[in-house]
């Protein structure tokens, strides 16, 4: 029978199991354990990379279509604002930009200590001690540092216990385009003793924020970079003033006091495009009080506009006059001296500064007196101030002193001539040579150069300039009785001549000359016959033919240089009191119950209708008599062709009578009102 083993393992058999065992376990764990530390480092990097990305999403959310952008780099305290607007020491807009939102980069406080409600062991970042934020304002009349923010989203807490450090510029590239360019790091803490440090790598990354707002619109939206350490425009803390503190989140008022641990980076930012509101300013005559220009609207938050600027320039410059003699040997004028507002700040300065509301703005000037000047440049003039001719002789129309001890010799402010009092003549400019004919080119250097006098330039000597003048183009009006025998033999009232392009048919016969000359001629008609006085003017034509002067056509009916008669015709004076209608019916209407003349009048009005030799009254209401508003001729007048009538309108001169033949109005119907002869041919009537 087989006997069976029934020991178990050996005490030594189990110490090497064991051993064994231990061997194998030892060598899973040195495999696993560096794959855990990998895991972990991937881990934080992705955590690291997740709390970057969000970040600077946050920050291209804020700035990418931001419509005004300027970054303060490395500024020490908090910049003051107004209205939206920075402001410099003085407290006035210093950056002509209106500013809604702020960004605050904080790389020294530990996060979260500059807000209200900050409680140093409220999170794991606070025990740490991380440090680091973005930190979101708004921009209005201040900046709000009592409700500021953790920009990002889930704020704060999405920062997670990393360390931070961000840093912010801005690139301009050639194409003109601007990018806000964000530097950050983020380090993972350790544990040194009884404090972390962060000196663990977690995240770097570097964007750029194209502006793209800013880029569209360069010339109306801004972005600019100030720094007090790298390239950039320098930060000047009297153009960029500091505010005070004056909120009541208690821990942010170390942010005030600057220093090197309160140093920030400001990024102020317009989110949408502001209101536009208008604001107007003026400019006035300090002197006088009187507006000097138009007042001009602008867009608030604008410097003020250079061409606007040089307009008013121009205009406060014109205010300087030439010098002129005041007796004993002096001379003065007035002399514009600066435009400035009303704090007396030149106007220069907002140039750069922004107007926020509506200004005035005051020429200043002052009078300026001299004596015993070392020369006088005379302008002469054949026509004195009446516009009489002295020709050939010349007048002392004006006249400029020179001193030389100046520093300059300019002549200013010499008015042009005004010419001949039939003003015939233009002015064309003032000229060294008497003889001088052509004009000026209007180039200040060549005229110079070629003897002309041009205003504003500087002379050295008292050679005098003589006014030069060409001749308008004009005709001749000579005036003659259109029936000598009815004026006293040699009478004549002369001729004058007339400026085609200023002639007015309508209103010639009007002018205070011919009224003078109507009356000329009046008194040589009662001369020879008391019963007869001035009727009206014609024109003869070149072509014989003769018509109203007030139906004369300049374009058609005057050539230049021409030879024109106006000729006076007279009329029976038995009526002086009215003017007198001279009415020739040359055709009677066909039809015999169409025979009928008809007058009216609105307002009513007096007249007297005669034949044509006056022997005959058909309607008489003179002087003294009622006044009548219509009156038709009595069925028992016998119409024939060629009948002439003679209708005499007192009262008033000018009044309106309405001649009717018919019964018809148009074109059967004419209206009166002065002195003239009207013909009917049957249908029409002409004047």
């Amino acid at each position: 029978m087989k006997k069976n083993n029934k020991n178990g393992f050996t005490l030594i058999e189990l110490v090497i199991v064991a051993t064994i065992m231990v061997m194998i376990m030892g060598a899973i764990l040195n495999w696993i354990r560096p794959m855990n530390r990998f895991y972990q480092r991937t881990q934080a990097l992705s955590d690291s990379n997740d709390v970057g990305s969000l970040l600077m999403d946050s920050v291209d959310d804020e700035l990418r279509y931001a419509t005004n952008v300027v970054i303060l780099q490395n500024y020490e305290g908090v910049p003051q604002l107004s209205g939206g607007f920075l402001v410099d020491s003085s407290g006035n807009s210093s950056y002509s930009a209106k500013f809604t939102d702020v960004i605050i980069i904080d790389n020294n406080a530990i996060r979260g200590s500059r807000f209200p409600d900050y409680d140093p062991n409220g999170t794991v970042a606070h025990r740490k001690g991380a440090r680091g934020c973005i930190i979101k304002a708004t921009a209005r009349d201040i900046i709000d540092t009592d409700r500021m923010r953790c920009l990002g989203l889930g704020g704060e807490a999405l920062y997670s216990d990393y360390g931070c450090h961000f840093d912010a510029s801005l690139n301009t590239f050639e194409n003109g385009a601007s990018s806000v360019t964000i530097d950050m790091e983020l380090t993972r803490p350790t544990r040194n003793g009884a404090v972390y440090v962060f000196d663990k790598f977690g995240y770097n990354q570097q964007r750029d924020f194209e502006l793209v707002n800013v880029n569209l619109k360069k010339n109306t939206m801004k972005a600019d970079f100030y720094t007090s350490t790298g390239n950039g425009k320098p930060i000047d803390y009297n153009k960029f003033a500091r505010a005070s503190f004056s909120g009541s989140n208690i821990n942010a008022e170390s942010m005030y006091s600057g220093g090197p641990d309160n140093t920030f980076t400001y990024i102020l930012y317009t989110k949408d495009v502001p209101e536009e509101k208008q604001v107007t300013i003026t400019l006035i005559d300090q002197k006088t009080g009187l507006k000097a220009a138009n007042p001009e609207k602008i867009t608030s938050g604008i410097t003020i506009p250079e061409n606007i600027y040089n307009n008013w320039k121009t205009i406060g410059e014109g205010k300087t006059t030439s010098f002129i003699s005041s007796g004993n040997g002096k001379y003065v004028r007035t002399l514009f001296v600066k435009i400035v507002d009303g704090q007396d700040n030149p106007i220069e300065n907002y140039l750069t500064t922004p107007i926020l509301s509506d200004m005035e703005f005051f020429i200043v000037t002052t009078d300026q007196s001299r004596e015993n000047p070392s020369k006088i440049v005379k302008f002469m003039d054949r026509f004195d101030g009446g516009g009489n001719d002295h020709s050939p002789e010349f007048v002392e129309k004006n006249s400029a002193p020179i001193w030389d001890d100046d520093d300059k010799h300019i002549i200013d402010n010499i008015p042009d001539s005004q010419g001949d009092k039939d003003h015939v003549y233009k002015f064309v400019g003032w000229h060294k040579d008497p003889t001088m004919t052509g004009a000026p080119s209007g180039d200040a250097s060549n005229d110079l150069a070629a003897g002309w006098f041009v205003n504003g330039e500087e002379y050295f000597t008292d050679e005098p300039f003589y006014a030069i003048y060409e001749k308008k183009p004009s005709v001749t009006f000579q005036f003659e009785a259109a029936d000598p025998s009815e004026v006293p033999s040699g009478f004549s009232v002369g001729e004058t001549v007339v400026v085609i392009d200023n002639f007015d048919a309508s209103g010639y016969q009007n002018d205070s000359e011919m009224t003078y000359r109507k009356q000329q001629f009046a008194d040589a008609f009662a001369n020879i016959d008391s019963g007869r006085t001035f009727s009206h003017w014609t024109f003869e034509g070149s072509d014989g033919s003769e018509k109203d002067i007030s139906e004369i056509n300049k374009d058609t009916d005057l050539t230049e240089n021409g030879v024109y008669t106006i000729k006076a015709y007279s009329k029976d004076n038995s009526h002086p009191d009215a003017y007198e209608v001279t009415i020739v019916i040359d055709k009677i209407p066909e039809e015999t119950w169409n025979r009928v003349i008809s007058f009216s009048s609105n307002p009513e009005a007096r007249w007297l209708i005669t034949n044509e030799d006056g022997t005959e009254t058909y309607s008489s209401n003179e002087p003294n008599e009622p006044v009548i508003s219509s009156w038709c001729m009595p069925s028992n007048v016998t119409f024939t062709d060629g009948m002439v009538l003679k209708l005499y309108v007192f009262d008033d001169y000018n009044k309106n009578v309405d001649i009717q033949i018919g019964w018809y109005e148009t074109p059967h119907k004419i209206t009166v009102n002065n002195n003239c002869t009207l013909t009917y041919d049957g249908t029409n009537w002409s004047k």
